[in-house]
């Protein structure tokens, strides 16, 4: 059993959430049982309740008695003024800049997001050299879905951006023989990012040239990427902390010592490299700048891509109660509301980060520094920008 284990893997049983969270308990030493009367209490309340989530959301309530965090991040402060010059701004960091800049290529996978890829355009078009955009015709989970880029691409809300845009439809299995539900669901995933590496091979990408690895919703800043193809002597893999919103810019998840939004990055392109991985969305390196961009969650105008999203993505198997958790006035509520919409605790390393996390996401006060277009735009993001319009559509 390895020393971490999310408890929302979907290949792992229930049954063994629980032998993993007493064995954890053996461990702790002092603590044992204390860990054991509290994990006694809450069973009882929780199996009383009849929940069929019972021991996920125990674990997840006891995660700071049995769980330990991730190696924390090196945060690389973030400088930056627009009155400052590029070169000036490097030697801030500790780096240098570059003789010339590098090409940038910004590579996502494409679902339904159509507002927050028009804003991810429009913030990045200045500094980013080519948008590889991959979309297929089924989800993750092998449902079947409509090219929906493909089917808006030459309106002018993109076909402006056209000369930069790589974009190809792939073909995921709706099933993979001898394989589970789960895990066919993780290798669409990979395979579709797999494709990101064979756009760039076949587009000619050169060894020193510099690759985004985000989803459509994290949105780096266009002067943090200006910065980096300015510069050069950061990690081979740079993470970008991104400010983590919920729904909207009107609702930011607190940030806590359990790590905010990470998993964007900016990888220097070196297919002959050793080990090299190519295109990826985890973690690959220990070094993270600061305030790189904005990461905005379920940031969707229509009901219906709440619904579609949260049966389609990998994470699939939190939908515990569909009939109730897939209700289109009950998701509204929840958006309203700054509520989890799976009905799940949050993940949290310590006590009070969970009781942090618990209070739900507050409303925010500050809106400075946000993507230009959004703000450019008031009325058209107003459902971004304006917790009065918390309403979203139905189609």
């Amino acid at each position: 059993m390895p020393a971490y284990l999310p408890l929302h893997d979907p290949s792992v049983r229930p049954t063994s959430y629980k032998q993993y969270i007493f064995s954890q308990c053996r461990r702790v030493g002092s603590r044992a049982k204390l860990c054991l009367l509290v994990s006694f209490g809450l069973l009882s309340i929780l199996v009383l309740s009849f929940r069929s989530t019972a021991w996920r959301d125990l674990g997840y309530l006891l995660r700071p008695l049995w769980d330990t965090p991730p190696t924390a991040f090196t945060v690389i402060p973030h400088y930056d003024h627009p009155n400052v010059s590029a070169g000036d701004i490097c030697i801030l960091h500790g780096w240098k800049k570059r003789p010339e800049r590098a090409r940038v290529w910004d590579a996502t996978i494409f679902s339904v997001e159509l507002d927050l890829l028009e804003i991810r355009l429009r913030e990045l078009y200045p500094v980013v050299d080519h948008f590889i955009i991959v979309e297929s015709n089924t989800t993750f989970t092998g449902h079947t879905k409509p090219l929906l880029f493909a089917q808006h691409r030459h309106e002018p809300r993109f076909a402006w951006a056209s000369d930069k845009i790589i974009y190809s439809a792939i073909t995921l299995p709706s099933e993979i023989p001898g394989v589970g539900p789960a895990e066919a669901t993780w290798s669409n995933e990979r395979r579709s990012r797999r494709e990101i590496n064979s756009i760039l091979r076949s587009y000619g990408a050169q060894s020193g040239e510099l690759m985004i690895q985000a989803d459509v919703d994290e949105i780096p800043s266009a002067r943090t990427i200006g910065l980096i193809r300015e510069c050069e002597g950061y990690p081979a893999v740079l993470h970008l902390q991104l400010r983590n919103y919920m729904f909207a810019f009107t609702r930011r998840i607190p940030e806590t010592k359990g790590g905010g939004s990470w998993r964007a990055s900016v990888k220097t392109w070196d297919p002959s490299g050793v080990g090299y991985t190519g295109y990826m969305h985890g973690r690959q390196s220990d070094a993270i700048l600061a305030d790189a961009g904005w990461h905005c969650s379920w940031c969707f105008r229509y009901l219906e891509d709440f619904r579609f999203k949260m049966t389609s993505y990998s994470h699939f198997d939190r939908v515990t109660r569909p009939r109730s958790q897939l209700d289109l006035a009950a998701i509204q509520r929840k958006v309203c509301e700054g509520k989890d919409l799976f009905d799940m605790l949050p993940e949290a390393y310590t006590f009070r980060d969970l009781a942090i996390l618990m209070k739900g996401h507050p409303l925010e006060e500050s809106y400075i520094d946000l993507p230009w277009w959004i703000v450019q735009k008031p009325e058209q993001y107003a459902y971004l920008l304006r917790q009065e319009n918390c309403m979203r559509e139905v189609r």
